[in-house]
């Protein structure tokens, strides 16, 4: 019954191919001594502060432990494998090695589990290799913690709705009740994906993935400013054209970057291009993860993206709905980094975002916000 599973080589240490720097901390969580060091782990001024001086230095990445004042070997090691290749293969199933798992599974997570992708390719794997495949998940508006033990009232600035507010726990013995006792199944889980639809207060159930949703929603970058920022339109635009961003590496500010919440009164612009849908004309619910492609020009071999979709409801809030933080030279090969040519048209897939489900009130607008990533983190 994996929970919260990591995605060695997926989405830790790297995520879409960007190493982050929470991997150091981490490594001495897990190495200083014979258990866990948690009051070094758990100092967020001293992790911020090295974070910061790397930043605001220019250095590579990989001069980050020398930084912080110890030479790592792990996390040196770490970084000679920047693709996904058999150095991360080897930690986990692989392939059709996912068609010999036949055991029944139940994996957890939650829409606010940083390991969500990870728990996610697992699951994808083993139904892409196994057919049969005896697994079920569950998922709700938990965070890394409450999707293995017990959900938060209120997860980065959302209220959570009352049934979503579960011992885990309870689901995991009665999974192994149902698994080793023959007793019966957890009602949790109604069907293969179970998931709580955010506003709704309900639970819903699928057979697979794919049955979560019956349509898409489908929108196209303009370059026609307003001051909801540029539209989002729902046709393709008569004419192709472009928008200029110009982003310097090497203007640098100590200012740390905003909080990462999920309601917020505000989002982060900087470097990033905004782009606003028309008022929802009705509730619908979102079900699923941001998906599209983007066509840029760069005078670079390698770009750092960072995609996020809001929905910004009628009282001025914005709802973080799915995110994605991805490498374009790995993003079409995890296995084979591509570089860019600089200066040519190239399309960019946008996948492996974050999964929600959420109701979205009648005047509510999508906000998607496109840009370089340029952060101490």
């Amino acid at each position: 019954m994996p929970q919260v599973a990591v995605g060695a080589g997926i989405d830790f240490p790297m995520h879409n191919g960007i190493f982050m720097n929470y991997m150091l901390p981490w490594i001495h969580y897990v190495t200083n001594n014979k258990t866990t060091d948690l009051p070094e782990f758990s100092d967020k001024a001293k992790w911020d502060s090295v974070n910061m001086k790397w930043y605001l230095s220019g250095k590579p990445f990989r001069s980050l432990d020398s930084i912080e004042g110890r030479s790592n070997t792990i996390f040196r090691s770490w970084l000679q494998h920047p693709s996904y290749d058999r150095f991360w293969q080897k930690m986990v199933p692989f392939e059709k090695e996912f068609a010999q798992i036949n055991i029944p599974i139940l994996t957890t997570t939650g829409y606010f589990d940083d390991d969500q992708r990870g728990a996610f390719y697992y699951y994808n794997q083993h139904h892409k290799w196994n057919k049969n495949a005896r697994h079920y998940l569950l998922i709700g508006p938990w965070d890394h913690a409450g999707a293995q033990s017990a959900a938060a009232e209120n997860v980065m600035g959302y209220t959570i709705d009352s049934v979503a507010n579960i011992n885990i726990n309870e689901t995991v013995w009665q999974w192994f009740d149902h698994i080793l006792k023959d007793s019966a199944r957890p009602a949790m889980l109604k069907d293969k994906v179970n998931y709580q639809v955010m506003g709704t207060n309900q639970w819903r159930s699928a057979p697979d993935i794919q049955s979560v949703s019956n349509d898409s929603l489908v929108f196209y970058l303009s370059d026609v400013y307003t001051k909801n920022g540029y539209k989002l339109e729902p046709r393709l635009p008569a004419e192709k054209k472009y928008i200029t961003e110009e982003v310097s590496y090497l203007e640098r500010s100590d200012k740390k970057p905003k909080e990462f919440v999920i309601l917020d009164s505000a989002i982060e612009t900087a470097d990033r291009l905004v782009f606003s849908g028309a008022p929802l004309e009705k509730d619908i619910v979102f079900t699923g993860a941001l998906e599209g492609e983007l066509k840029v020009i760069i005078n670079k071999k390698d770009i750092d993206l960072n995609i996020e979709l809001y929905a910004l409801q009628p009282d001025g809030k914005y709802f973080l709905l799915s995110y994605t933080l991805q490498r374009a030279s790995f993003i079409k090969d995890p296995l084979q980094r591509t570089l860019l040519q600089p200066g040519k048209e190239i399309t960019i897939p946008v996948y492996n975002s974050f999964f929600t489900s959420k109701k979205i009130e009648k005047g509510s607008r999508f906000i998607l916000v496109a840009g370089i990533n340029k952060s101490p983190y």
